[in-house]
């Protein structure tokens, strides 16, 4: 897993659903299509990705032509780029969160707050998982986890593009720049199954806090963070 430093972890969604994460460890992992969903997107634009699973990004202004198992295809004028989805990407399911760091709250528009409250698109309660790279932290207990249950995964921090100017290799851990406010840190599995996955790695009641946004303090005072 790469991972840094981080002041914590966060999980938005409904409060049923924080609650079944924390007293229950429920990992949700939707697959990369669920995502990529192009109706949604219009819709969601927060939640749904119009890139997201493909292999590679093409920029038109960039190349006048590709080729693809031997055969070439003229790339035509267009404004949008050339999405290209393969068998080669070597995740299919995803579990999100946030990420806190010191970049987290430099970040946040100008205002000294520790989350961007545009998260909340995601729902109305988090689950706040503190230095998750500590000794029997969050990071520890699902690493262990997945060894035991002999399953590959990968957690990393997604890198944002500008996809609109970009050419060249994407994958799980790409998204637009238009996302970056997210700061999203993925867990990605591999399943022979076109449906959404739950795990249950066990309840994380003594790593994760939960709070709710009607109880959001949400500020940065004489720098100490104060969520709640």
């Amino acid at each position: 897993m790469t991972t840094n430093n981080y002041f914590g972890l966060m999980k938005f969604s409904e409060e049923i659903h924080i609650d079944s994460l924390i007293n229950q460890g429920i990992l949700k992992f939707s697959t990369l299509d669920f995502y990529q969903n192009k109706e949604k997107s219009k819709l969601e634009g927060f939640r749904f990705d119009k890139y997201e699973g493909y292999s590679e990004i093409i920029n038109p202004a960039d190349i006048e032509k590709i080729t693809i198992d031997g055969r070439d295809f003229k790339v035509v004028k267009r404004d949008d780029p050339v999405l290209i989805k393969t068998n080669t990407n070597q995740f299919t399911h995803i579990c999100c969160f946030n990420i806190l760091t010191m970049d987290t709250f430099l970040d946040n528009e100008g205002e000294e707050r520790i989350i961007n409250p545009k998260l909340f698109e995601f729902g109305d309660s988090i689950a706040v998982i503190p230095y998750p790279t500590k000794e029997n932290g969050f990071f520890e207990r699902i690493t262990t986890f997945f060894k035991n249950q002999k399953i590959d995964f990968v957690g990393r921090e997604v890198n944002y593009i500008d996809f609109k100017k970009y050419t060249g290799k994407t994958g799980e851990f790409s998204k637009d720049i238009y996302f970056s406010y997210q700061k999203e840190f993925r867990l990605a599995i591999s399943l022979n199954n076109p449906k959404d996955y739950f795990l249950k790695i066990g309840k994380i009641d003594d790593l994760a806090i939960k709070v709710n946004k009607k109880n959001l303090i949400n500020r940065i005072e004489d720098g100490i963070f104060i969520l709640s």
